[in-house]
Parts: C-alpha cells; structure tokens; sequence
C-alpha cells in the first residue's frame, strides 16, 4: 500500500515529474504544490490471483468509494501487523497524518516506511462537480465501510486463505506520532524543518474554499459542524 500526494491544480498544470520535490515541498509543510496526502491509499500492488482468491472488491459497495479500503481491510486481516485499537472502524479524514484515527492509522503502519524509501505515487488535480454522483454515493459507502469495519471477527466470517503476522512492527504497535516521527528524522528529514506531516509550516494560511465549505455542508452535515468546533492541532 503506497502513500499517494495530491497535487494543487497549478502544480498538475506544471507537473513535469518531480515527484521528490514534491514529497520535500509538502514535508515541508508547504501546501503550493501539495493538497494533502493519503498514507492509506487505494494504492495498491498485490498478485492478481490472490485478488481474486480472496473475492475482489465487495460489489454491496456502488460506484467508487469505500470498496478500496475494505479490500485492505481484508489483507490486514491476512497480515496483521498488531492487534487493532478500540477505535479502529472510525472512519474520520484528517489533513494531516498526526491527526489520523481508527483504521487509517493502522493501515497507516503499512504504508508510511515507503513514503521515505521512495515508493509513492501523485494524483493529478481535476474538478469534481457537487452535482456529480459520486458525492452522495460516497457517503452512503462511507457509512456502509464503517459498519462492516465495526463487525466482530465472528460475524464477518472465515478469511480466504492463510492468515500470516506481519512482524515488521515485533507485533506491537508503537505510538503512532513518535513512530512517525522517527522514521522521518530517520530519513533524514528533522521535524522542525519538516513539520508537514503533523501540521502547516508556520506562516502557511490552509487552504479553505467556501466551494469546499459549502460541499462537506451539503453532503455530510455532522462532519461539518464537528469541524467547525475542532480545536486547532499543536
């Protein structure tokens, strides 16, 4: 599972395959040329064959949205890198990968050491129309990928195939902002120099517009209105 960067609209104009720039301009915390990015990506690289012994995407899942994230679930249970955390089914998006909770800091564990071995890809900018439906599809598999992530182990049933740990972690999972930490500086990347994966630079005024207001009002109320009152990350 590869960490995927999402490119501003005049980055994806210019882009010319600088994908390290990039990376550095948004660990950085830097938002110019980076929206954001996603350590728990659809990004995924498996054989095929194990794809479909395992029963591809979950069709209950309509258009896009939700069935990329199941499937990891899924292979997690096949490769359990540590036991999963009380809040692991919370389905709830953060800017920034300090904030992250529920199954995307576990898959997160995955994902993060490729990020500074290289291995990432970009997502190109391009418009994404409110009145196109994808948007209200999405909410709908948002909330059906949370509650199968909520199911116990018994009433999701036999996994297809073995179940092998993965012990890349010694099968216990570290704190996630000091692991993440680590690694960069590890990497070579100081955090004070490099705040971007916990928060802005100082001086750097997020991105926020009223089109985005408007469309997170429109198609999740509750996630709005959280946000409105959510005290600012340290």
């Amino acid at each position: 599972m590869y960490p995927c960067l999402y490119l501003t609209k005049e980055e994806t104009e210019r882009f010319d395959g600088d994908f390290q720039g990039c990376l550095e301009s948004f660990l950085r915390g830097e938002n110019h040329r980076v929206e954001g990015i996603a350590l728990a990506s659809s990004c995924l690289l498996m054989n095929r064959e194990w794809f479909l012994q395992l029963g591809g995407f979950d069709e209950q899942f309509v258009g896009h949205g939700g069935e990329d994230l199941e499937l990891i679930d899924r292979l997690t249970r096949h490769y359990p890198i540590g036991p999963r955390p009380a809040d692991y089914s919370l389905n709830i998006k953060a800017q920034h990968p300090g904030d992250y909770q529920g199954f995307r800091r576990y898959f997160s564990y995955y994902a993060l050491p490729h990020l500074f071995a290289g291995r990432f890809l970009v997502h190109q900018w391009h418009p994404r129309p409110l009145t196109h439906p994808y948007h209200k599809r999405r909410a709908g598999n948002d909330q059906l990928l949370e509650q199968m992530l909520s199911r116990s182990e018994a009433e999701r049933g036999p996994l297809k195939g073995p179940v092998v740990p993965c012990n890349d972690l010694g099968g216990e999972l570290p704190d996630f902002r000091e692991w993440m930490i680590r690694l960069q500086e590890e990497a070579g990347y100081p955090v004070q120099e490099y705040p971007g994966l916990l928060r802005w630079q100082d001086g750097i005024k997020p991105k926020r517009p009223l089109w985005r207001k408007l469309r997170k009002l429109y198609l999740n109320p509750r996630a709005f209105f959280r946000d409105m009152f959510k005290p600012a990350s340290l």
